[in-house]
């Protein structure tokens, strides 16, 4: 048992250890560019500063004084659009719209204090860093280009930390949410999948979600997929579905074995490929993107016409091909969208 004093030294000691793979962007920079720069000099260029903290208070005196006609605040007013509407600000701007609306049916409803207070419950240790780092996000758009990688990571987060908010707020029974959760981190997470079979139809831990399995793997899928789309280009996302089809079709046989006409929840590779079909039809379009995966959901969940009767057939075939008919009807109506909408826009 360590004392008060050595409990001290040893948290000391550790914490200065853990810093140290913070050095090595210095090491870095003093190997390769001869420079004593701690983290990164990409701030100091200019050239990378779109929207400066002078063009701001420039633009907000401009406002005061009344003076719309300001090159600056004219500027800034077009940073800002690209911004609130880019893929970075769109999440918070819709949040800000949904609050908006909600706040006098709420209060007139005597539920608005209600609301609030279950949105504070939830926001404990984690979700804080979480937002403390969209924040950081945010001021990186608002300051820098609005429209980088930066952007869509903040889309992303954006995402994350209404679904969490989402669920934990407006639950009917929150602590069971939590209680699954908490089960899946325990009994899936930290245990192997049974055999190879099960790791591949199930993305393995994909498919062992506790909560809409699949259309927690179409989500995945749909930040993977867009990410391929960015780095190597929308072939390669349609070589990974023609690829998880395949494999698909081969290991969910050997799962389900003589039970034709199951369909078990945990199998999830289906969803995965036809998210792919759907995600490299939207390019790097990232609204194009969200659009796919809500396209894809909807075809997915209501089994229209031929992707119900596909799911008929049964076995291994019908498993995966509903969802690949789904992300096909997807890809067509987000080609059609770049054909004769966008362009337009």
């Amino acid at each position: 048992m360590f004392s008060k004093e050595n409990y001290f030294f040893k948290n000391i000691v550790f914490s200065l250890i853990g810093f140290i793979p913070a050095l090595l962007p210095l090491l870095h920079n003093m190997y390769f560019g001869n420079e004593f720069v701690l983290l990164t000099k990409a701030a100091t260029i200019d050239e990378n500063i779109l929207a400066p903290p002078s063009y701001w208070s420039e633009s907000i005196i401009a406002i005061i004084k009344g003076d719309f006609h300001n090159e600056t605040l004219i500027y800034i007013a077009n940073h800002f659009g690209r911004y609130i509407f880019g893929p970075g600000g769109i999440v918070f701007l819709l949040t800000i719209i949904i609050i908006t609306l909600l706040t006098p049916i709420l209060f007139y409803l005597g539920k608005l204090k209600n609301f609030f207070d279950n949105i504070i419950m939830t926001i404990n240790k984690p979700l804080k860093l979480l937002l403390l780092y969209w924040f950081g996000l945010q001021i990186m758009l608002i300051f820098y280009h609005p429209a980088n990688r930066y952007a869509v990571m903040s889309a992303l987060v954006s995402i994350l930390i209404f679904i969490i908010i989402s669920l934990k707020a407006f639950a009917k029974n929150p602590n069971l949410i939590s209680r699954k959760i908490d089960n899946y981190e325990e009994a899936t997470l930290l245990n192997s999948p049974k055999n190879v079979v099960s790791c591949i139809v199930q993305i393995w831990p994909l498919g062992l979600f506790p909560i809409a399995s699949g259309t927690f793997c179409s989500l995945f899928f749909l930040i993977f997929g867009y990410y391929i789309n960015l780095i190597f280009g929308w072939q390669y996302t349609l070589t990974a579905s023609f690829f998880l089809i395949i494999i698909g079709l081969w290991s969910t046989k050997k799962y389900i074995g003589n039970n034709i006409d199951s369909d078990p929840k945990e199998v999830v590779i289906d969803e995965a490929a036809g998210q792919l079909i759907a995600s490299a039809a939207a390019g790097v379009n990232i609204y194009l993107n969200i659009l796919s995966f809500f396209l894809f959901r909807f075809f997915d969940i209501t089994k229209l016409g031929p992707i119900k009767s596909i799911e008929n057939k049964g076995g291994s075939l019908g498993i995966i091909f509903d969802d690949v008919l789904a992300g096909i009807f997807s890809a067509i109506i987000i080609i059609l969208i770049n054909i004769y909408f966008l362009p337009y826009i």
